[in-house]
């Protein structure tokens, strides 16, 4: 519930504030996923629970399309955004209008196969390709759109898809949520799959391992990776360097918690605690907000996991991404995978109906394959990022390289001007250091700059 600014709290999630006249407020929860997952949902096999989350999903997608004014959706060509796109054409008297947004670069570029899929099921469809100029016009006014600092970098693409879909119409669908209702991040199979497997394993030895990972250049394993994986039986895999980075760091904890925290983040505490100018203060862990964000020995690990996201992630990063981008385009964001009956059919299905054998979002896609062929769809797990890499070294850092003066670190108070400085020289030579890492400083000194 904290924000960085002084005496400014946020509502969480699932709750409503009562104000008395005497100005004692108090919150009261009336939802939370965790309830939900721990109640099975009463379907007699698998094709009764096909059959019935087609019959929500159409009910749901149907409901944000309730509007009196035109209507768009959000469509990347993944599972989620075409299941939304797919069931809302189906039942449509008129092609819907459908926005992406890509890149020049092939590797995070998803435009092509959004175009497919808008191609099949024929949409109005508009795309933009992004480039480093139009993510340098967001830039400028990131700090304005998103209040605090805010370390998503695909909240620049998210708010480029808003503009682009607000030239048409005012109000857009999008497909969040998709990936923590069905288990869709490939964190999950691997946290579960694998933690315990490297838990057993001695400290001495894992610390070696992350040690001598920490010395590869993450470029150039996902080169060899990717070299490798053209003539050997080997998984192909998108932002490799990314997740290199994340195992990495994974292989220092040694409980199931610490080791999903950190397979989705960039940062470690000592990462952070290494480019402060003096020790940070003692900060509030992840308990006591009023969630559960903790391991429940009464649920599959699984569904462990998804809380967590939902109780993290999704309500502190993906929907503040969508509803600033959104807004700041007079632009009004719908997700219709948060429908409350929607979420609480799902949470209570078993977990080999979202992830098996290694394949994400089971049930989904198989109402998906209904109306889309699979061979548009199948693919590597892309997600919305812009090239960071490619964009810190060769022009963001060169722009604003007053950001990261000794002279401005200095003032500041806040770090230590020698380990940012080293730590932004070994990324620009091209060291093991993550991009996204950089960019969060990067985030944060503009608005500070800004705002202090």
């Amino acid at each position: 519930p904290r924000s960085i600014f002084r005496d400014v709290r946020r509502l969480e999630p699932g709750t409503w504030l009562e104000l008395d006249q005497s100005g004692n407020i108090r919150t009261n929860r009336y939802w939370e996923a965790r309830e939900h997952y721990g109640r099975r949902t009463a379907v007699a096999d698998e094709q009764e629970a096909q059959e019935r989350l087609e019959e929500l999903l159409v009910e749901s997608f149907r409901l944000r399309l309730v509007s009196d004014v035109p209507v768009g959706v959000f469509l990347s060509g993944g599972v989620d955004s075409s299941a939304v796109t797919a069931l809302l054409q189906r039942h449509a008297d008129r092609p819907l209008k459908t926005f992406t947004i890509g890149f020049a670069h092939k590797d995070y570029d998803e435009s092509e196969q959004a175009k497919k899929v808008a191609r099949h099921l024929g949409t109005d469809h508009t795309e933009l390709v992004c480039s480093l100029d139009d993510a340098f016009e967001v830039l400028e006014n990131f700090e304005e759109i998103y209040d605090e600092p805010f370390g998503d970098s695909s909240g620049i693409p998210t708010f480029l898809v808003s503009r682009l879909a607000r030239r048409e119409v005012k109000v857009a669908l999008s497909a969040d949520a998709g990936d923590e209702l069905f288990a869709g991040y490939t964190k999950y199979p691997f946290v579960r799959d694998y933690h315990r497997r490297l838990a057993r394993l001695p400290g001495a030895v894992r610390g070696l391992a992350s040690g001598l990972l920490g010395l590869l250049s993450p470029e150039a394993v996902e080169a060899v990776w990717n070299g490798l994986s053209k003539a050997l039986p080997l998984p192909r895999y998108t932002n490799l360097k990314d997740k290199l980075f994340k195992f990495r760091n994974m292989l220092s904890e040694r409980d199931l918690c610490g080791s999903f925290l950190r397979a989705g983040s960039f940062a470690t505490p000592r990462t952070i605690a290494g480019i402060l100018a003096k020790p940070p203060e003692p900060a509030p862990g992840l308990q006591g907000t009023g969630f559960n964000l903790g391991l429940d020995d009464s649920l599959d690990v699984l569904s462990s996991l998804q809380i967590m996201d939902f109780n993290t992630y999704m309500v502190d990063d993906i929907l503040v991404k969508v509803d600033r981008a959104t807004m700041q385009n007079s632009l009004e964001g719908r997700e219709p995978f948060l429908d409350h009956h929607l979420v609480e059919f799902v949470a209570g299905l078993p977990p080999e109906m979202k992830l098996r054998g290694g394949v994400s979002k089971w049930l989904l896609r198989k109402v998906l394959y209904k109306y889309v062929p699979r061979e548009l769809i199948e693919r590597p797990k892309m997600g919305f990022s812009i090239p960071l890499y490619p964009w810190m070294r060769e022009s963001i850092l060169t722009r604003h390289a007053e950001l990261f003066a000794p002279g401005f670190l200095k003032s500041q108070g806040i770090f230590d001007a020698r380990a940012v400085s080293a730590i932004v020289r070994d990324f620009t030579s091209g060291g093991p250091v993550n991009a996204n890492f950089i960019w969060f400083l990067f985030v944060f000194q503009r608005w500070f700059r800004r705002w202090m």
